[in-house]
């Protein structure tokens, strides 16, 4: 009986391996497109050789359908990270800005590990996320001169610009919202991203805006660091403002990250130590802000400063406590 079972298993084997072979030739009857493999991880930043091939063979070498695959497998994977990693703390991070004559925007995004804050991907998704914030305030702003908090969750449902330097009219239609791009990048850096605050301003004809991050250089020449500030300036009566100051505001965005003033009166009275063309020192009477601001003919109509993480741990604190007064009223 046992020498007739293993006859019988032995003349199923030609029949197993004929159904393999003609399996594994129909899985590689497609292989990638070598030209098109490198302009796929060209157009997709940061995806991985084997995953653009993937891409390739399950789209027959067309090279939209593979971005669409790998834009589905992204969205697909970042969703499962995302249900995984939500709720875990995410206390460091970039701040990043944005300021132009139209004015100036900043926002505060978080990751829980300097190391992801330093990964490129991450450093393009902070950009783009200051850049989207200016641009859609510019288009839609109601007011102008005063520095307004980012609305979070209306934010994300908007579409994220795709690439430095392009405006409202000029940007090409992004593939994802903001809230998809995050769901994305936590897939990709298997942290927790959160994008937890933002603050916007638009100015008018007599007034400029100016933005600072302090931090690596680095980072800084790309508009991202640890502490960052927004100022606005607005001229007295008939003044005319000019690219001095515009620099001007951005230095008073400086004097706001360093000093951190919690009042404008506080502002006015640090000291400047910037070259000004609005403002010569007689090397003897120590110059404050409101002194350049006096002779440039304006005043800092509004300011915020955001810094990594700032009251995170004592709104973790404060919540712990919550719950340990519940759990003892029970």
């Amino acid at each position: 009986m046992l020498a007739t079972v293993r006859r019988s298993t032995a003349l199923l084997r030609p029949a197993r391996a004929a159904a393999a072979a003609r399996t594994y030739s129909a899985a590689a009857a497609v292989k990638p497109d070598i030209k098109l493999l490198g302009q796929l991880r060209k157009d997709v930043e940061g995806v991985p050789i084997t995953l653009a091939k993937q891409a390739l063979v399950a789209s027959n070498n067309d090279l939209a359908a593979a971005i669409q695959w790998l834009n589905d497998h992204a969205a697909a994977t970042g969703a499962k990270k995302a249900a995984k990693v939500e709720g875990r703390v995410a206390k460091d991070g970039l701040v990043g800005v944005i300021d132009a004559p139209s004015g100036a925007a900043m926002v505060e995004v978080n990751a829980e590990t300097d190391f992801v804050a330093r990964n490129p991907l991450f450093l393009s998704v902070v950009h783009r996320l200051a850049l989207t914030a200016h641009v859609l305030e510019a288009a839609n702003a109601t007011t102008t001169g005063s520095v307004v908090a980012l609305n979070v969750p209306e934010f994300a449902q908007a579409p994220l610009l795709p690439a430095r330097d392009v405006t409202a009219e000029t940007a090409a239609a992004p593939q994802q919202s903001v809230r998809e791009a995050i769901v994305e990048t936590i897939g990709k850096v298997g942290e927790n991203v959160t994008l937890r605050r933002g603050a916007l301003v638009a100015t008018s004809d007599n007034q400029v805006a100016g933005a600072y991050v302090h931090g690596e250089k680095a980072l800084r020449d790309q508009g991202l660091g640890k502490m960052g500030a927004v100022a606005v300036l607005q001229a007295n009566g008939d003044a005319k403002l000019t690219g001095d100051h515009a620099k001007l505001a951005r230095q008073i965005a400086q004097i706001v990250v360093g000093y951190n003033p919690p009042t404008p009166r506080e502002l006015d009275a640090a000291p400047f130590v910037f070259a000004t063309p609005f403002f010569q020192a007689d090397g003897v009477e120590e110059v404050t802000v409101a002194k350049v601001l006096g002779a440039a003919k304006v005043g800092v109509r509004d300011y915020a400063r955001f810094e990594v993480g700032e009251g995170i741990e004592k709104a973790e604190e404060d919540f712990a406590a919550e719950v340990q007064k519940q759990l003892g009223q029970q």
